[in-house]
């Protein structure tokens, strides 16, 4: 969390936090909780367009966008329990997502294999969505990506990194799939020097 937006909220947690000793009052919140307001709302707004998005291209997974309530009335509610933990508690650092694939929860069932397979697939839609907005795709970077994962899903991967120009890491070249190797332009790091090697 950074930019403007984060430093919103380090600046109410010291409030929150000065509050709790004695040193501040409530009314002193007044401004940060209506620049919590504004700048929150719009990156909730992005958030649900994205999310819009996705559920538009109806593919294999599921992702559903769990909001933060973030208004007047919930910041309010959440005040005193906002003081006594000196922690902003509502707003888009708090928001969270699930994903699913074929109605089950890859988040608490899901293996790890399907699991970064299914972040792969959320990356990749990032992508388009910024294709769309941007006129241009940005390129795609993956670290070690093949070492947590079986035969099946690397398949997998391999068929969605080609899509777009991507940069891959990885720590034993054997783990990347030859598909996939005979197709890239290969380099070796170490000791700070990059050879190519294919």
């Amino acid at each position: 969390m950074g930019g403007w937006y984060g430093k919103i909220v380090t600046r109410r947690n010291k409030i929150l936090q000065r509050i709790q000793e004695g040193k501040s009052k409530p009314l002193e919140l007044g401004f940060w909780d209506e620049a919590l307001l504004e700048h929150g709302t719009v990156m909730q707004q992005k958030r649900e367009a994205f999310f819009a998005f996705m559920e538009e291209k109806k593919n294999e997974y599921t992702f559903v966008y769990l909001k933060s309530m973030l208004n007047h009335e919930s910041l309010r509610n959440y005040r005193k329990k906002e003081i006594a933990s000196h922690s902003t508690l509502l707003g888009p650092h708090r928001d969270d997502f699930s994903f699913s694939r074929s109605s089950l929860d890859l988040a608490k069932y899901g293996s790890r294999g399907e699991q970064r397979t299914a972040i792969v697939q959320l990356k990749l839609l990032e992508l388009e969505f910024m294709e769309r907005h941007l006129g241009e795709r940005p390129v795609f970077l993956l670290d070690d990506i093949f070492s947590e994962l079986d035969h099946t899903h690397r398949k997998e991967i391999v068929s969605l990194v080609l899509k777009q120009q991507t940069l891959i890491t990885a720590t034993d070249v054997h783990l990347i799939p030859e598909e996939l190797r005979e197709q890239a332009t290969m380099y070796h790091v170490s000791g700070g020097r990059i050879t190519r090697t294919g």
